[in-house]
């Protein structure tokens, strides 16, 4: 009986250590965390233009201990002839670099693109925290003289990559606009053949009055406009734009 309770005793004590030892390795990874703003996530770039500047954002150690960050930019995306490099602070690199930021200090992030000829294709960024081991990832959009702009609203999913590969198949150049970098003003819109509006799942917040502004002028002047989602009609109906999505889309809420 002493024996078994000797036993019990033990794996209880082991148990109480495991534990507080958990919680001890939990408290210490918050000396090691960071936030990344991406900044611009895309640029158009005009003839006659020789770089596009992407970025602007910047990486912040928000933990208390300094950390070495390792930071990789894929280009393989960019048309044949392109070229990029990133920026941190004042030193640029081509493709990875490992960079040490003092706990609580940020440094300034940016992405230049070297375009050779008209095209567009993506940039994928990579910050990886040596210390706490978490990775972000952001995607960059880059496009010299594009003729049909991407609004990507699909709240975080990627259907971007879908649409901008159909696009490049039949040699069409798209900018990629992210509606997470303001609204779509109508003297945007009108530097484009066609605008396509794609929204996914969101249910919530796909269109504001400006919007519809916007894409009314569009439309009048001729454009083009294709838009997909799954919750449009229901979420015009909800908010009171029924009368333009009737008379503007020519569609209606079922």
């Amino acid at each position: 009986m002493r024996g078994l309770l000797a036993t019990i005793l033990l794996t209880l004590f082991c148990s109480i250590i495991t534990i507080f030892g958990a919680e001890e390795i939990e408290l210490l990874t918050t000396d090691f965390n960071f936030t990344f703003d991406p900044g611009t996530l895309s640029g158009v770039l005009d003839s006659g233009v020789i770089e596009v500047p992407l970025g602007g954002g910047n990486l912040c150690n928000t933990g208390s201990s300094s950390d070495t960050y390792h930071i990789t930019l894929n280009a393989s995306g960019l048309p044949d002839g392109w070229s990029a490099n990133f920026c941190v602070g004042a030193s640029c690199y081509l493709h990875e670099a490992d960079v040490d930021v003092a706990g609580g200090r940020d440094i300034e992030v940016s992405v230049h693109v070297y375009p050779a000829g008209d095209g567009f294709g993506p940039l994928t960024f990579t910050v990886r925290s040596s210390s706490a081991g978490r990775t972000d990832t952001v995607v960059y959009w880059a496009a010299k003289n594009p003729d049909v702009l991407l609004v990507d609203d699909d709240v975080g999913a990627n259907y971007e990559d879908f649409y901008a590969a159909s696009l490049c198949n039949i040699g069409r150049i798209a900018h990629v606009y992210h509606r997470t970098e303001g609204v779509v003003t109508p003297a945007e819109m009108a530097d484009y053949d066609a605008v396509i509006w794609f929204t996914a799942g969101d249910y919530e917040n796909i269109f504001t009055a400006p919007d519809t502004a916007a894409i009314g002028a569009f439309l009048d002047d001729g454009g083009n406009f294709f838009v997909c989602g799954q919750g449009i009609a229901s979420f015009c109906d909800s908010m009171g734009f029924s009368t333009w999505l009737e008379t503007i889309l020519k569609s209606n809420w079922v």
